[in-house]
């Protein structure tokens, strides 16, 4: 092997020059199939952003559809808050009046034939919002209200 003096960017420096074509040569054909490799991946990563960019859209108008849903499920959920907010205060006082019924009481209006007050009172009571089955329990021997 025969070397030779080369004068590179910081002076002369002592390369085989015949080493070097040598060693290009054989990787010549690894750098090649490097170069292809690269260029098929390029066109592989060309493909997968089209793909991405697709289903990009679709999530961007999912998203400002869910943006609106969501909107009008918050409208609605403070609509029934409000409502709610408005109708406990007399679910509290009809718990409290039936809370306040004693057997006396409703041995009373069963005493009358026809029970108009009390029955009217109930009525209210009932209305102000009992369960089903507090209310067949409350009209017992009364027919339906």
């Amino acid at each position: 092997m025969v070397s030779f003096w080369i004068l590179g960017p910081f002076g002369p420096s002592r390369t085989p020059r015949a080493g070097l074509r040598g060693e290009l040569k054989e990787l010549a054909p690894v750098l090649e199939q490097k170069a292809a490799d690269a260029e098929v991946m390029l066109k592989q990563v060309a493909i997968d952003q089209a793909e991405a960019d697709v289903v990009k859209e679709k999530v961007s108008a999912e998203e400002a559809t869910l943006a609106k849903q969501s909107a009008e499920v918050k409208a609605v959920a403070d609509d029934a808050q409000a409502d709610l907010d408005v109708a406990m205060p007399a679910l509290n006082n009809a718990v409290k009046a039936l809370d306040s019924l004693t057997k006396a009481d409703i041995t009373e209006v069963k005493a009358f034939a026809k029970p108009v007050r009390a029955r009217v009172k109930l009525q209210v009571v009932l209305q102000l919002g009992v369960s089903r089955g507090q209310r067949e329990v409350l009209i017992a021997g009364y027919g339906r209200v």
